[in-house]
């Protein structure tokens, strides 16, 4: 396989976020491989067309999303409906190489009779229906409440169609995590699935040894699961330390803005650089790693073991993905304070470091990752 399209959900650059740092960094191990990739990508929100792509592809095309009412009025998800662009099909339709679908978002053309024979793969950054079901169990609002539970039953149903016909055709899946593939092998056991673990920003671990004079929570907080776990562990936390506590990511919301001017400890930093962002994960002395959501495997998570110090998690973040031994384990509740207190006078020693290093090295090599999919065919 030497020439590849890759239809990504989002634009993958600038890689400040889980799901594009995933894209992004498999773009760049397919193009150091020698594959040549043709890159769709659709534009919505603040992103916009990034020039640095033209490096790593042969050709890269953006498409509108479609996000009226039109989308929310369908069967298939919004998800999946507002990226049914013809423009899309067209362009598959030049040529007869492999086509890499990122996520379900993106498989409205999979099964079009046209591209029935092509060879497909299908890139699971999680169990879709089940993360919408998360939201909408964690939604205050009845009307996103409503869209997110409508989701949840159109991607569901979406991904049993989706699943139950990559048997008959040509189609391979990934896996994210060894939960994602336990599930997939599970419900579809003629599945062919392949557990290509995420593809990350970093080539060794760079924690430093010692103390450091803060706590760390970060994260996208626009989103709902990062912002109401910043929200509880600044609730639970704030009024038992002595050392700063900071929250850091895009896009914080009123709410948690609100919560963090309560305590004088706590710190909020808005739309942190990526550069300013891995200086806070390296200095920390504890990087919290908490979600309400087990799906799938959180990018923030390895950041933090390439470049932290102590990782403190929830089983929800750690559970199935190989790396508990890594971490320090806690819950969301009053033994945590604690808990934290009690790292927070250890130091970070050199031979964690090395643990870290064999087991990252093992497993989440992004160049071993992509010889993976340029075998799935070879």
């Amino acid at each position: 396989m030497h020439s590849l399209h890759l239809v990504s959900f989002d634009i993958p650059y600038p890689a400040n976020y889980g799901g594009v740092i995933d894209v992004y960094y498999k773009l760049k191990a397919l193009y150091e491989s020698g594959v040549s990739v043709i890159l769709h990508c659709f534009q919505y929100g603040d992103r916009h067309p990034q020039p640095d792509l033209e490096s790593l592809a042969q050709h890269v095309y953006y498409y509108p999303r479609s996000t009226g009412w039109s989308s929310q009025c369908s069967l298939i998800p919004y998800i999946v409906k507002s990226r049914a662009t013809v423009a899309l099909l067209s362009n598959l339709l030049q040529d007869e190489q492999p086509i890499l679908f990122e996520g379900l978002h993106c498989t409205a053309f999979l099964h079009y009779p046209q591209l029935v024979n092509r060879r497909k793969i299908i890139r699971m950054h999680n169990i879709e229906w089940q993360y919408y079901g998360a939201l909408a169990k964690m939604e205050k609002s009845w009307l996103r409440k409503l869209f997110f539970e409508i989701e949840q039953w159109r991607l569901r149903r979406w991904e049993k169609t989706c699943l139950e016909k990559a048997t008959l055709t040509d189609t391979k899946v990934l896996a994210i995590s060894p939960n994602d593939q336990h599930y997939l092998e599970q419900q579809y056991p003629q599945l062919d699935v392949k557990l290509v673990l995420p593809f990350h920003a970093e080539k060794e671990v760079r924690s430093l040894v010692g103390q450091g004079e803060y706590i760390l929570f970060h994260g996208k907080l626009s989103v709902a699961d990062n912002a109401r776990m910043a929200i509880r562990l600044i609730e639970c936390l704030g009024p038992h330390l002595t050392v700063p506590f900071i929250v850091a990511g895009l896009e914080p919301g009123e709410a948690l803005r609100r919560i963090a001017a309560k305590y004088p400890q706590v710190s909020l930093l808005a739309n942190v650089p990526k550069a300013e962002m891995t200086d806070l994960i390296r200095h920390a002395h504890i990087n919290l790693l908490f979600t309400g959501q087990p799906e799938g495997m959180k990018l923030k998570l390895l950041h933090s073991l390439f470049l932290g110090r102590f990782c403190l998690a929830n089983a929800f973040m750690i559970r199935g993905t190989g790396l508990e031994a890594l971490c320090e384990q806690a819950e969301l509740d009053k033994e945590l304070p604690q808990r934290v207190l009690d790292l927070l006078s250890r130091s970070f020693d050199e031979q964690s470091i090395q643990k870290r290093s064999v087991t990252l090295a093992q497993q989440f090599s992004n160049a071993k990752n992509a010889e993976q999919i340029v075998g799935l065919w070879d």
